[in-house]
């Protein structure tokens, strides 16, 4: 069973003069879980690259980045069974749009903390960083120390409760250049979706 959550983009331009168009824009997130795993965005203003860089102007060919160390990075807490595996996907578009003629680029990164840390800023600080342009991956809920996999986990049974662990995904990446575009609101959809890894 999925708990169903949306995510939208957006990207709001406003007219300040007549000189130019002064662009705020913003990405919320949100994801959809397998039975079993809970998933807290801890950021919920969403990627904020208003908060990172101020206003856009159109035609500047202005980029934003958001880093991982950065104020605005999404950080998503996942918990979920501890001696389980789970695959995360990530479908995100290329392009925010207000039509067809008017786009801005978006290119998203994100990594990952299994270590078993305590707080989200120790886990960005040992996270680890996929390459881009991968979409899903998998990791175990709490990285192993021993090169050989363990034992089977325990088969579900009434009164067992499985052990939890909390793994964290981080979420950041550019927004731009910013062409020359009209105002209004971009739009696009991100969605993340976390299972358990089927064996």
């Amino acid at each position: 069973m999925k708990n169903p959550f949306h995510s939208t983009i957006l990207v709001a331009l406003a007219c300040f003069s007549a000189m130019g168009i002064g662009m705020a824009q913003r990405i919320n997130f949100g994801t959809f879980a397998s039975e079993g795993i809970i998933i807290q965005n801890l950021n919920p203003q969403g990627l904020d690259f208003n908060l990172a860089a101020g206003v856009l102007v159109a035609g500047s060919n202005q980029t934003i980045q958001v880093g991982l160390m950065d104020d605005e990075v999404v950080i998503l807490e996942i918990q979920a069974q501890a001696d389980l595996d789970i695959t995360v996907h990530i479908d995100i578009p290329s392009f925010l749009q207000l039509d067809a003629s008017n786009m801005i680029p978006v290119s998203l990164n994100w990594a990952y903390s299994n270590m078993g840390a305590a707080d989200p800023l120790t886990a960005r600080s040992q996270a680890i960083a996929l390459q881009t342009g991968f979409q899903s991956f998998t990791f175990p809920v709490i990285r192993r120390t021993t090169g050989a996999p363990g034992p089977p986990p325990t088969p579900s049974y009434q009164g067992y409760s499985a052990p939890l662990a909390t793994a964290y995904l981080f979420i950041y990446g550019g927004l731009g250049p910013i062409g020359n575009i009209q105002a209004g609101q971009y739009e696009g959809v991100i969605n993340v979706t976390v299972s358990y890894t089927q064996i």
